[in-house]
């Protein structure tokens, strides 16, 4: 258990229910959290004494009350500790502070070495309490960029500047609040996590019964329209006296201190409008599901580009729709309106009341669910916290927008936030974009690479951390932001084919259109939502529209967890077993149809990857894991054990062999029907080029090669090249793509070339080379495969003869 340090940088703790309040309530709430002490800036005696007077539309009467009480230790809630020095400035500073500190952590049994410390800069004295405590963990949770506030000149934004860089450069994580702040504190560190605010999913709502603004508010008979926060020069004044004049029957409550523009408060003059001052956070409940309409009348400017604000959270938490002027980083939700000038943001008030009776509680639930602090904290804590994955935890924290792959493939992986889509999603310039959906980020990181990598195409990727009940309204949160044409849909066990694009593209305009469900290797009821379309047939799909739909073999992404349980065995038969040593003897030991062969060094996996796969066959076969105690290698293992088979067809694999429904009947059927010798099985790699794991009829083999499946000349690479031009030659070769044994090996994706695989060697890739040349040993008159000649030797070349991709 780790105790937490946070030092928010204001002095109003508990007031406004600020960002800083719910983090604290949060990580109090958590088992592996001991204390949290939360410190409020320091201030100067004479400066709070000040603050002991002031109107009612001023918030330091009750900045002066709350710092008052928890000088006096009175804001103390379980584990929850509140402090705040309170000094004489003419005679004491930093040292002071840090006795103060050290006096605060012994009281509470706090090793400041071994805590975390929360930090909001800027901060008095920041650098030099990290300098002194040496905290075990320094978090800079960043929720304004002060150098964007008004009125700050050259002297204090270079100050600014080199605060910030003596925070940020050596935290363990960096927290913003919005994408222009993250942006913002990139030259101070480049590994920045985007959390946005949240909602309090359980808030206090206090009657204040005494109120007069409140009771005038509750009488009110017409619509009120409200807002929350403190009235600065953010404020768009002259829109809200057009509000006030256009909608005389409405009432104008505006709640919230006015200490930084008094000019503000000649609003109050107008007939319909209610400036109640502050209203602490215990009440505000009580006034927000007053309104009929929450508000945001912003003005755009350096402030409100740098902020992301969290009273729209309030609002929607209460049940209480939003419109809001076209400020950036506001929350996204189908009762959120934002307004690009006063006549839209107007007629946008006037039909929300309009519908307001129409609206689904269920909506405004599912967003403060999936938006609540507790959703919003949990990942970054939890990683925070675990000293065990501390490397993992600072990955977690990479910038959204962030190149994860270091691959030479046209395409760029994001990691982005569901709360910031309409600035994560900017216009690159492409036409298509893969959407990952996942529980973490890191889960998804060799999903969203082999979509990258796969594609042989420009595309951008996109990771998004959402939960499974989330995904259709962050998709139709990201088809109303996108620029791109085409989305590909998938989740963290998605693995594509290779090529998966072209085959996604054709089989789209093929259909005139049409929705294309991939296959994902599971049966053909199991109705998978890996698909690829465009965007406008997608929101046709999403607004309840029937749509047509298709599906492709040849465009597979497989489903790994489908591979975990098929149902029941064809039949009771056990998995065989044998050892390279027991497999001198001659005589059949193997006695059905087909017969199934697995070379494998490590038995316990090659049993379970075999029980998989007669799980799934769909047909009765012997399936044989045959161990290479020898090491000896595929080929001769796979040659041997076939011959103790009389079986009329083979069937070779290895154990990342990862099979689709009925795999196996699949395969024998169409050799069957076909009346051919070898078939490729649909890997999600060669797409028939070369049967990787192929399915042969052992009496035709043995004409070539005399009681082999595969020519033992060869050490391990090319040998299915070879048995795959010699069956093309003689017309005996077909390709299965809806027999799918997918091959489950992530890393030679990327491998910067085939000579980079542990068993490549370049006396298999040379002989390949010389047996073609020469009709593979005299078996065949090299005319009858000339023109295979540049698919298999000259591959570069044969690949600039093929068709390019193009996506309109």
């Amino acid at each position: 258990m780790i105790n937490v340090v946070m030092f928010w940088k204001q002095n109003d703790s508990e007031l406004y229910g600020r960002r800083s309040d719910m983090v604290a309530k949060y990580l109090a709430s958590r088992s592996d959290v001991g204390k949290v002490l939360v410190l409020d800036a320091p201030i100067d005696s004479d400066a709070l004494e000040q603050r002991n007077s002031g109107e009612r539309f001023d918030q330091n009467p009750f900045v002066y009350e709350g710092t008052k009480a928890i000088a006096d230790n009175a804001r103390d809630h379980g584990k929850l500790y509140r402090r705040v020095f309170v000094y004489d400035k003419s005679k004491q500073g930093i040292a002071d502070y840090l006795t103060f500190l050290e006096q605060c952590f012994k009281a509470l049994d706090i090793d400041p070495a071994k805590s975390v410390f929360w930090m909001y800069p800027k901060l008095l004295w920041g650098e030099q309490l990290i300098n002194h405590f040496k905290p075990a963990k320094k978090v800079m949770d960043v929720v304004d960029d002060h150098r964007a506030w008004p009125n700050v000149n050259d002297t204090k934004r270079k100050q600014l500047n080199q605060h910030y860089e003596a925070m940020l450069s050596n935290a363990d994580k960096v927290l913003t609040n919005c994408l222009p702040v993250k942006l913002s504190m990139y030259e101070f560190n480049q590994n920045i996590a985007l959390v946005p605010n949240g909602c309090d999913i359980n808030p206090p709502i206090t009657l204040p019964e005494s109120n007069q603004h409140y009771q005038r508010i509750a009488s009110h008979k017409g619509p009120v329209l409200g807002f929350v926060g403190n009235l600065e020069a953010k404020i768009d004044d002259v829109l809200l006296r057009r509000l006030s004049t256009e909608m005389p029957d409405a009432l104008i409550v505006l709640i919230g201190s006015t200490h930084a523009n008094p000019s503000i408060r000649a609003l109050e003059a107008l007939p319909n409008v209610v400036m109640t001052g502050v209203v602490p956070y215990p009440y505000i409940g009580a006034f927000v599901r007053l309104f009929t309409v929450g508000m945001v009348p912003h003005k755009r400017m350096d402030l409100t580009e740098n902020m992301n604000p969290l009273k729209v959270y309030v609002y929607l938490t209460h049940h209480v729709p939003v419109v809001a002027t076209d400020v950036p980083n506001i929350a996204v939700c189908d009762y959120v309106w934002q307004s690009s000038s006063h006549d839209a943001f107007i007629n946008n008030v006037k039909q929300v009341i309009i519908q307001r009776s129409l609206l689904n509680n269920e909506v405004f639930d599912s967003f403060t669910h999936c938006n609540s602090w507790q959703m919003r904290l949990a990942v970054v804590t939890d990683s925070l916290l675990d000293d065990r994955n501390s490397q993992s935890a600072n990955e977690d924290a990479k910038p959204n927008l962030l190149r994860l792959d270091g691959q030479e493939s046209n395409a760029s992986i994001f990691v982005i936030d569901k709360s910031a889509l309409s600035d994560s999603l900017k216009p690159s310039g492409k036409k298509v974009a893969a959407i990952v959906f996942t529980d973490e980020a890191e889960q998804a990181l060799d999903s969203a690479r082999l979509f990258a990598q796969r594609a042989n195409h420009e595309l951008d990727v996109y990771v998004v951390p959402v939960h499974p009940n989330e995904e259709k309204d962050v998709l139709r949160q990201i088809l109303r932001f996108t620029s791109y044409r085409y989305i590909m849909l998938a989740d963290q066990n998605a693995f594509p084919c290779r090529d998966w694009l072209q085959f996604a593209y054709n089989a789209h305009l093929n259909s005139d259109g049409a929705i294309v469900r991939a296959a994902s290797g599971g049966s053909l009821n199991e109705k998978h939502n890996y698909l690829f379309s465009s965007c406008s047939v997608l929101r046709a799909m999403l607004s309840g529209e029937s749509v047509k739909e298709v599906t492709d073999a040849r465009f597979l992404v497989a489903d790994l967890t489908l591979s975990t349980d098929k149902g029941s065995p064809s039949d009771s038969t056990p998995i065989s077993v044998i050892d390279v040593n027991s497999l001198a003897s001659p005589a059949p030991q193997f006695e059905r149809d087909i017969c199934v062969v697995m070379p494998c060094i490590n038995e316990q996996e090659g049993i379970e990857a075999a029980k998989l796969l007669k799980r799934t066959s769909g047909i009765d076969a012997d399936f044989v894991v045959a161990l290479d105690t020898q090491y000896q290698g595929f080929i001769k293992t796979l040659n041997q054990t076939a011959r103790l088979s009389a079986a009329k067809y083979i069937v070779y694999l290895a154990e990342d062999a990862v099979p689709g429904h009925h795999w196996l009947r699949t395969a024998y059927e169409k050799l069957e029907q076909a009346n051919k010798s070898v078939l490729a099985f649909n890997c999600g790699k060669w797409h028939g080029r070369i049967a990787a794991f192929g399915m042969v009829r052992k009496d035709w083999v043995y004409q070539y090669y005399g009681d082999c499946i595969l020519y033992e000349g060869y050490r391990s690479h090319r040998a299915d090249n070879e048995l795959t031009v010699i069956a093309r030659a003689c017309d005996q070769f077909i390709y299965a793509p809806d027999a799918i044994l997918l091959e489950n090996d992530k890393l030679k994706d990327f491998k910067k070339n085939e000579s980079e695989a542990s068993n490549f060697t370049e006396e298999d890739k040379n002989l390949f080379k010389k047996r073609f040349k020469n009709g593979f040993g005299g078996l065949l008159d090299y005319s009858l495969y000339e023109a295979l000649h540049d698919e298999y030797l000259r591959r570069k070349k044969f690949a600039k003869s093929q068709a390019v991709l193009v996506i309109e």
